[in-house]
């Protein structure tokens, strides 16, 4: 289980696993659910660092989930959506899941996250939603979610929603309460900070984020580590739209550097047989086959990579495949950061690729003793992140001043 991160500095404590103030964490108390069916969420970009959404128990509870950010502009289904998907959506006269039969039940199930008004943005703009079966609930109570309004009294939030449909579609999964009690106590423990907070000290506390992005990139350097890496190719006979397609890649190429001090971590992974990259590949990466046929195997790479990186770090990884890559392949335990999706929220919503945004913010990326476009990658990572560093400099001074002129 990733850990909540903790530090010397005097600033509140923050976890970046779960988003939250670690005095509000929530990690410690989800226990994991083995779910049947394939959750697949489209989460409204405004919704990732939204310190009261419900989609964190998504991901810390499910064992098959994935929440990606919406957009508008595709037409077709992701690869990842299997045939057999179907949308929960809470349409006036829609069937009712519950009323299905088990072999018409969905493999995946599809969601949308945000507030309703986003949701229906959301359903409103991404065709490939209007192609799926759509189907309802009939919540047989009102929801328990006091620190936002629902719209109706059959409305719930996302993790409610979520819950009560895997009770209709796999009554038999154990652990689905639990789900519910872990978000309770989320409510309870909120609640009880705003009591705090109203009935003591108003003193301001210096931002623990600046527009989503964690501030400890600023405040403790040495425990964050930006890695990259290149997948080897997929096994002959794999679907891409197999929802577990992620969770099958092996890394070809795995590096990491720290922001303080510079330290590298490079290793090549010999692919098993059958998924040598092609000359074509090879180019694309910017790799030599010798590099790959006198690699590791991925256990060794797993072992080697443990002592590169410590228990308290923080992973920074720009892109979700590489982050994928680090928690199924080399089965990190460590907090890890999705700067690409951190980052667009903060710049409201900027698009195109890492050079784009490097481009764009007129910054030059200095090599960083990684090979290959993993070594470009990480190069140009570091660069967008000193330039959120000296961001956050920039907003805490300005916070110190507030302060100072508040006494």
């Amino acid at each position: 289980m990733l850990r909540p991160v903790s530090g010397p500095s005097s600033a509140r404590a923050f976890c970046y696993r779960c988003h939250k103030a670690q005095s509000l964490c929530v990690c410690g108390y989800v226990e994991r659910v083995a779910n049947r069916t394939e959750i697949y969420l489209v989460q409204h970009p405004r919704e990732r660092f939204h310190p009261l959404g419900t989609a964190r128990f998504v991901a810390l509870g499910l064992e098959r989930a994935t929440i990606v950010r919406s957009d508008t502009h595709a037409a077709e289904p992701p690869a990842a959506i299997a045939r057999g998907a179907a949308l929960l959506y809470p349409e006036p006269g829609g069937a009712l899941l519950g009323s299905l039969a088990p072999a018409e039940r969905p493999a995946t199930l599809v969601v949308i996250d945000g507030t309703w008004a986003q949701a229906r943005t959301i359903y409103r703009d991404c065709q490939w939603l209007h192609a799926l079966p759509r189907f309802r609930l009939a919540p047989s109570t009102p929801s328990r979610y006091r620190l936002r309004r629902e719209p109706r009294a059959e409305c719930l939030s996302t993790i409610e929603a979520i819950v009560d449909a895997l009770g209709a579609l796999e009554p038999e999964t154990a652990g689905l309460d639990g789900l519910l009690g872990a978000f309770e106590r989320m409510i309870d423990d909120q609640l009880g900070m705003i009591a705090r907070h109203r009935s003591g000290s108003r003193q301001r506390a210096l931002l623990r984020t600046v527009a989503g992005i964690p501030d400890l990139l600023a405040r403790e350097p040495e425990r964050v580590v930006v890695a990259s890496g290149e997948a080897a190719p997929r096994p002959p006979d794999a679907d891409a739209r197999d929802p577990n397609a992620a969770r099958a890649r092996i890394p070809a190429h795995w590096a990491g550097v720290r922001i303080a001090g510079g330290a590298v971590f490079e290793r090549f992974v010999r692919p098993p047989e059958g998924r040598f990259p092609r000359p074509r590949h090879l180019e694309h990466m910017g790799l030599r086959a010798e590099e790959l046929e006198g690699g590791l195997d991925l256990d060794a790479l797993r072992g080697e990579w443990a002592r590169f990186v410590g228990p308290d770090d923080v992973l920074v990884c720009w892109s979700s495949g590489v982050l994928s890559l680090l928690r199924h392949a080399l089965g990190s335990t460590q907090p890890s950061l999705h700067l690409k999706s951190a980052f667009r929220s903060s710049a409201k919503h900027t698009r195109g690729s890492l050079d784009d945004v490097v481009a764009a913010l007129d910054l030059r990326p200095e090599p960083c003793g990684v090979k290959g476009r993993a070594g470009r990658t990480i190069a140009a990572t570091l660069a967008l992140l000193g330039h959120l560093r000296a961001r956050f400099d920039h907003v805490a001074e300005r916070r110190r001043e507030e302060l100072a002129r508040g006494r």
